[in-house]
């Protein structure tokens, strides 16, 4: 079994950038913890519309470090 997810787009888009960096490391170790490594981190769901706010944009930034770093 693979858990999808643990990161709500409503996260993405109203958390400050210092809130969602907190947000993510949780869900990093949530999923993470324990036996197996059945865990992807991603998004509930994707953002929609032609533009996307730099919050948001800076948010997905911080989550792709993040992963990466962990």
């Amino acid at each position: 079994m693979v858990l999808f997810g643990n990161i709500e787009a409503s996260e993405i888009e109203l958390l400050s950038p210092p809130q969602f960096e907190a947000r993510v490391r949780q869900a990093l170790e949530e999923g993470t913890s324990g036996e197996g490594r059945g865990f992807v981190l991603m998004p509930s769901a994707c953002p929609y519309g032609r533009r996307i706010p730099e919050r948001v944009l800076r948010n997905y930034e911080t989550m792709v470090r993040l992963a990466e770093q962990w």
